[in-house]
């Protein structure tokens, strides 16, 4: 008998921006709400179990949605302790996922704002093709 071979495949509907910057999270979560107009408040921390290492790394997570244009924002902490959730990008401090229909157009308009932040050293326009781990951004 034949066997059959079950293959899960992610629908990755998001978009991605690597931010570095040496201020704290909850800093980084004002200049976002002075810039854009948000309210970001903190969810509960994603948990993620490390492949390498029999581990669990805890990234902090904050959030705002905008009723407007109907759309989920996530700042996610790319390092904890010595672990990276996206090992890829080891020099970003934080990964801004973008998520809603209009993802790709507002993402060119944040990153020109942000590269305009004195708190912030460098924006990266990250795509999710060239991330291996992209996994641990499904939440």
């Amino acid at each position: 008998m034949a066997k059959s071979v079950f293959t899960l495949d992610y629908d990755y509907d998001f978009e991605v921006i690597s931010i570095v910057s040496s201020v704290k999270e909850y800093r980084l979560c004002l200049v976002l709400n002075n810039l854009f107009g948000f309210d970001m408040y903190r969810m509960p921390d994603l948990e993620v179990q490390l492949k390498r290492k029999k581990n669990t790394a805890i990234f902090h997570i904050f959030h705002h949605y905008d009723d407007i244009d109907k759309m989920n924002y996530y700042l996610i902490g790319n390092k904890f302790e010595s672990e990276l959730l996206l090992p890829q990008l080891k020099m970003v401090d934080y990964v801004l996922k973008l998520e809603g229909f209009k993802a790709a157009e507002i993402k060119a308009e944040m990153i020109v704002k942000l590269k305009n932040a004195t708190q912030i050293q460098a924006v990266l326009d990250t795509q999710l093709n060239s991330l291996k781990d992209k996994t641990n951004l499904l939440f």
